[in-house]
């Protein structure tokens, strides 16, 4: 299910884990030096001040280019925009794997940015073709299938970012059908809220055990938090 292959990310894994343990003094140089020479081959990880260049970069193009195409169409009207939207995105998508496969980067900006923008273009011209400019109240029950994407995306690219943004959006879906239940939805909003952390805490900590899921240990540390932060 996942994009990347899973020998390169072990690799890649296990020279940083290498390089960690040379810091600390734990091996000498040469065994550093053996240890990076077995684990050699794996993905490109960019540095986190140049995967934010790349993120900020990649959004510019990405954005003009829906905004040139927004202008193209946009006699067509408010649901004509918001289909284009939705086939830019869905093209972006596909657009955002095929530049991982062949620049073999893993957590690279330019990927976060493609997938950001084409799950924004999704949603949001799924949104616009339901609603039109009616603001219709139904908007709010796109947070659900957002969600369910963000969940996809963030398993299939190894993404803490996404996986932080679907528990963002299910968060939201869940208050807001709440709210729109009135005084009872208000009040019990919070303990939902409560139970629903804790289960989600309770699910992560049984799978960090798991050795399948190794792969996806860093997005496990990014949702226990935020299941501890929304508790």
């Amino acid at each position: 299910m996942i994009i990347y292959d899973k020998d390169r990310i072990q690799r890649m894994e296990m020279a940083e884990q290498a390089e960690s343990w040379f810091r600390k003094r734990l091996i000498s140089s040469e065994e550093y030096v053996h240890l990076r020479s077995m684990y050699v081959g794996g993905y490109t990880d960019p540095k986190l001040l140049p995967r934010v260049g790349h993120f900020i970069f990649a959004s510019l193009i990405v954005w003009s280019a829906l905004g040139i195409l927004l202008l193209a169409i946009g006699a067509g009207g408010v649901k004509a925009c918001g289909g284009m939207a939705f086939v830019y995105g869905l093209a972006l998508y596909g657009a955002a794997g095929m530049y991982l496969k062949e620049n073999k980067h893993y957590r690279s900006g330019i990927t976060h940015a493609m997938l950001f923008f084409a799950l924004l273009c999704i949603f949001a011209g799924l949104t616009v073709m339901i609603t039109g400019d009616q603001g219709d109240p139904v908007m709010w029950m796109v947070y659900l299938p957002a969600s369910i994407g963000l969940v996809f995306t963030s398993i299939r690219f190894i993404s803490s970012f996404f996986a932080l943004l679907a528990w963002m959006c299910f968060a939201a879906f869940v208050i807001l059908l709440l709210f729109r239940m009135g005084a009872i939805g208000k009040a019990i909003a919070p303990f939902l809220m409560m139970a629903l952390s804790g289960g989600l805490y309770v699910f992560l900590r049984k799978k960090k055990a798991v050795k399948e899921w190794m792969l996806w240990s860093r997005l496990l540390d990014v949702l226990e938090a935020a299941a501890v932060f929304t508790f």
